[in-house]
């Protein structure tokens, strides 16, 4: 099942990540746009405690690879960046 392409922040952890960010974080992600999967985009925190927020697209995940799989992209992407 593939991730959303849009960056709108809905359900489950982006939904969270809005609520407590506020209004901020959604208006940059829609000056953003949509990003294709294997790629990501990085918007403020917003009223997060966090400076930054890393938005990623990559296919939904199941069972105990999920939390590697999502650290690896991360890593990747942040590596991309150096």
């Amino acid at each position: 099942m593939p991730a959303n392409n849009d960056l709108i922040l809905g359900a489950g952890v982006a939904g969270a990540i809005r609520r407590r960010g506020g209004e901020e974080i959604q208006r940059e992600c829609d000056a953003i746009g949509s990003i294709p999967v294997g790629y990501a985009a990085i918007t403020t925190g917003g009223k997060l405690k966090a400076r930054f927020v890393i938005h990623c697209r990559q296919h939904a995940t199941r069972g105990k690879n999920q939390r590697r799989q999502f650290a690896e992209f991360h890593r990747a992407f942040l590596e991309d960046r150096q």
